[in-house]
């Protein structure tokens, strides 16, 4: 059973009872990410990600270790463009313990300098990791070439000058402005009772703000941009990106299905005409980026730098053929059914299901069953699947190279 609310402090609470389990998955999720910093604190959500597991002002940081290993429960937070989520998993004994320890992450940061300093080094690191890798690089250089002059086009890690120069003072002031009771979602899933967990917020989370949810401006897409950049790899990486659909956007289903019959399978026409045929690469993808105002579907492989062109020229063909003939109505049917299995064997998991709803709030404001969700994919036409692939691949792309 579902149940959502929103409770007039602006704070978004939405849980998800599965039978039969004996743990839940809980998550704070905050609707700020890289794109909300101004361009001198680029990184500083993901820096906040690093340091709320690192101590508040009642635990230390490994206080809050031995307090996860006396639940055995596991944590993790990630930091994306939109947002950044804290979460944890744990048996459903320990659920009072666990959320103590939720709230005090979010509303009670020590951010001691120590740990600042510490966590500084190791993002640094991460950094110059993330440097070393050939689609990263890519990606990154990717969305700024396309989103130039956008907050949206930064890197969420920061730069190093960027990293290097970030005070305690300024992640303290970007905490407390951002992480207001408007900007957070809280989403469980699996042996949660609804009720106990609005009783246990409405206390634990009482100090924070209430705020008001922040103002994005939605960036412009820059068709037909070139960037080659040189590294000392084996392989050239390439990216290809056209301006694409934003999440709200009905199109989803269809391009969903579209990606699925194009790049996103084995059987798909791109991994069969490019890996299987041709040999010329490990794999192929098509993917889709969506933002709360904005998109981008992205053409992806790697190459030896021999066969770049012959790649290049083999995927415009068969995004010609996409355009001119559209799919046949067996790709449809497997489509459908693959996307099926794969929806039904994903959230199978509390930690799935919770990603499920936390996300449907987060863009419809309300939350659709897994069976609505399904019925809306299979419902979906070849017309549907041509309208979508002619309203983005039939655009100027934008692409970046990078190898030798």
């Amino acid at each position: 059973m579902i149940v959502y609310d929103k409770l007039d402090s602006g704070l978004r609470v939405v849980t998800e009872t599965m039978p039969g389990v004996l743990s839940a998955t809980i998550a704070m999720c905050v609707e700020i990410g890289a794109r909300d910093e101004d361009y001198s604190l680029s990184g500083t959500s993901h820096f906040l990600e690093h340091l709320l597991f690192k101590g508040t002002t009642s635990r230390s940081s490994f206080e809050i270790a031995q307090d996860l290993d006396l639940m055995g429960g596991i944590s993790n937070a990630a930091t994306s463009t939109e947002q950044t989520t804290y979460y944890i998993k744990i048996v459903k004994d320990d659920m009072d313990d666990g959320l103590d320890l939720l709230m005090d992450i979010i509303s009670d940061p020590a951010f001691r300098e120590e740990e600042i300093e510490t966590e500084r080094q190791v993002i640094l690191e991460e950094i110059s990791m993330h440097e070393d890798n050939p689609a990263s690089i890519c990606w990154d250089n990717l969305i700024s070439m396309c989103y130039e002059g956008s907050l949206l086009g930064k890197s969420i890690q920061g730069t190093a000058d960027t990293i290097n120069n970030i005070t305690r003072e300024q992640i303290r002031d970007f905490w407390n402005e951002n992480y207001s009771m408007s900007n957070i979602i809280v989403a469980a899933a699996g042996a949660v009772d609804h009720s106990y967990i609005l009783d246990r917020l409405s206390t634990g989370l009482n100090s924070r703000p209430t705020g008001e949810k922040i103002n994005r401006h939605a960036p412009i897409f820059n068709p037909g941009k070139e960037l080659v950049i040189t590294k000392d790899f084996a392989q050239t990486t390439v990216m290809m990106a056209y301006d694409s659909i934003e999440k709200k956007d009905e199109r989803r289903n269809p391009l969903t299905i579209l990606n699925t019959v194009f790049g996103g399978s084995y059987s798909s026409r791109l991994f069969q005409e490019v890996r299987e045929k041709l040999g010329l690469v490990y794999s192929i993808d098509t993917g889709w980026m969506g933002n709360v105002d904005s998109g981008l579907s992205v053409i992806s492989f790697a190459t030896s730098p021999q066969n770049l062109d012959t790649v290049l020229k083999v995927i415009q063909t068969e995004v010609d053929k996409l355009l001119q003939d559209g799919i046949t109505a067996k790709e449809l049917e497997l489509a459908k059914r693959s996307i099926k299995a794969e929806v039904a064997m994903s959230f199978e998991t509390s930690s799935s299901r919770m990603s499920r709803i936390s996300s449907m709030v987060s863009v419809h404001d309300k939350v659709y069953s897994i069976e609505e969700q399904l019925q809306r994919l299979l419902d979906v036409t070849l017309d549907d699947v041509m309208f979508a692939a002619r309203d983005i691949f039939s655009k100027p792309y934008s692409i970046c190279q990078v190898g030798p």
